[in-house]
């Protein structure tokens, strides 16, 4: 019997300029979830783009991940 579903590849998480021009990039496992993938994609980056004023995310990037978005980048949604 099997109890939990295995998750093989990876996803990509990306920040772009608002012209498309590619600031970072995050790999991590399929099993991660989108929120985990923005915070690793965000976490080490708070204080390398302090300009960066304004995150636009999927709907489901919503809630927890847009509450840490505020309390640790200083931005606002």
């Amino acid at each position: 019997m099997i109890w939990g579903k295995i998750t093989w590849g990876r996803k990509r998480h990306a920040l772009v300029d608002t012209q498309g021009n590619l600031l970072a990039v995050s790999v991590t496992g399929a099993q991660t979830s989108d929120h985990q993938g923005g915070i690793a994609l965000l976490e080490p980056l708070t204080k390398a783009l302090p300009r960066l004023q304004l995150i636009w995310g999927e709907s489901h990037d919503g809630g927890t991940f847009l509450t840490w978005v505020r309390r640790n980048a200083g931005l606002d949604d």
